[in-house]
């Protein structure tokens, strides 16, 4: 499905934009067509946007691109590569394998789960963790963009948070007590929960961390 979206300065010039703007369907690729500019006595250029909403199938093969844009995946089990430019990328109740890039813009995931990967230049990563992270893991990374995890009471997923370069970790209410802490001069890590490789990791480099429990707490505890 399609919706589309036009502002001009009446009715009619507006419809000629919707008009103009088209859903192109090209073998397994599916994109959409609209107006540089708008031929006015102005050559003004129009404003123009559209949403796609795609009802995926579980196991579904998905590459999915946005200039100007975000994306968003929800209630789906599919096999996804996702990449924005100047835009977002949100997850929520998602799993699968995925692959997702972000450039000048965030990325965030809610009670997700699945083999996922996160790269974000420029933008922050905002990760709601379920009690249990059903799959292979979770490896975010981004530069220059702060990292929020939002932890649950009872979390039985093995965590490690990492920041490098100009950067802090802060604490809301008792989320960090005990955790293990490794500190030097250039890189901070955190350790949540016990065994062998973490299931879970995020690390930032040139951002700071907030750690948080899932709807507790307000102060801070700087480390």
């Amino acid at each position: 499905k399609v919706c589309k979206v036009a502002i001009a300065s009446n009715d009619a010039i507006a419809k000629s934009i919707l008009d103009s703007i088209k859903l192109v369907a090209d073998g397994n690729t599916i994109s959409i067509d609209g107006p540089m500019k708008y031929n006015s006595d102005h050559d003004k250029t129009p404003a123009w946007t559209t949403l796609i909403m795609i009802f995926a199938p579980k196991g579904a093969t998905l590459d999915l691109s946005a200039h100007n844009g975000g994306i968003s995946l929800r209630n789906v089990d599919v096999n996804a590569t996702a990449r924005t430019m100047n835009g977002g990328i949100a997850l929520n109740k998602t799993s699968g394998k995925m692959n997702l890039e972000a450039q000048n813009g965030g990325i965030s995931l809610k009670d997700c789960g699945g083999d996922v990967t996160v790269e974000v230049q420029n933008g922050g990563v905002s990760i709601q963790l379920a009690q249990d992270w059903v799959g292979r893991g979770l490896d975010a990374r981004t530069r220059n963009g702060g990292v929020v995890v939002e932890v649950p009471r009872d979390l039985r997923t093995s965590l490690e948070v990492t920041s490098e370069g100009h950067s802090s970790i802060i604490c809301k209410s008792d989320a960090c007590s005990g955790a293990q802490k490794t500190w030097d001069n250039d890189v901070r890590v955190l350790r949540f929960g016990s065994g062998g490789t973490s299931v879970i990791h995020a690390s930032t480099v040139n951002g700071g961390i907030v750690i948080k429990p899932r709807g507790q707490g307000d102060y801070d505890d700087e480390l």
